[in-house]
């Protein structure tokens, strides 16, 4: 009996590995279990990843141990999730009026004018979103930024009310934008919007910032090299998380 454990074992433990890069992977002559991995992906359910092999579509539990058959529902989008192009497709779109979030009711700031409405949520102390924001700043005239400020620790939420208490919108972009925020007084915050985004992320199931919805829906959970690339849909590598050190993640935790 015992012996007959060690191989689903091994199995299981080859595939924890196997599974500890980010996004999707290849691997040949796993066996065990799965049979031939093909390929892994990443799922929005705390650390819950879909994986394809030559014995069909399994779903992982974060460290190896739950395996099940698919396939899933996407209640969110009424679709089924059963390979790894249904996680990119379907799990990875979100639509923020169907399941009644709304940015404007959230600790939001807004930026640009174009007809395209973008929604970014950032941390005051996040230096990927600092790079994210660099780069959104020079596409204001063809999209509209939705900022949603998630406050990270207790100077992350001083900044956070300074902004959202400033008269002058514009001033508070750009204090955020540059990081500096002299100038920028905080007058009786209101913290009802605070509340709402973090119920909202729970809801979103964010677990670091930027975390970007585009306008078609499509998400990335992690910074991108080229910001107008990645809105224009012109090139998959566009969505590569930003240069960084090696080791690193193009995400800040949330606490």
């Amino acid at each position: 009996m015992k012996a007959a454990k060690i191989p689903i074992i091994l199995s299981l433990l080859l595939v924890f590995v196997f599974m500890s890069s980010e996004g999707s992977a290849q691997a040949q002559g796993q066996g065990g279990l799965f049979g031939t991995i093909k390929a892994v992906a990443n799922l929005p359910i705390g650390g819950v990843k879909i994986i394809e092999s030559d014995k069909g579509t399994f779903f992982v539990s974060e460290n190896g141990r739950f395996a099940w058959k698919g396939p899933l529902y996407d209640m969110w989008n009424g679709k089924k999730v059963a390979t790894i192009e249904d996680a990119n497709t379907v799990v990875n779109h979100i639509d923020l009026k169907k399941i009644g979030v709304d940015p404007d009711r959230m600790a939001t700031l807004t930026m640009g004018q174009g007809d395209k409405l973008e929604v970014i949520f950032v941390s005051t102390d996040c230096p990927h979103c600092q790079k994210l924001l660099e780069q959104a700043v020079k596409l204001t005239d063809k999209y509209t930024f939705k900022i949603v400020l998630i406050p990270m620790g207790p100077k992350s939420l001083q900044h956070t009310k300074l902004l959202l208490t400033a008269k002058d919108k514009d001033a508070a972009v750009k204090a955020l934008v540059s990081g500096d925020y002299k100038g920028l007084t905080d007058d009786n915050c209101d913290l009802k919007p605070l509340q709402v985004t973090m119920v909202a992320a729970r809801i979103l199931g964010l677990r670091g910032v930027p975390y970007m919805i585009r306008d078609d829906g499509q998400v990335e959970a992690h910074g991108v090299k080229d910001l107008g690339a990645w809105l224009e849909r012109k090139s998959e590598k566009a969505s590569q998380a930003l240069d960084i050190k090696p080791g690193d993640q193009s995400t800040t935790p949330i606490p």
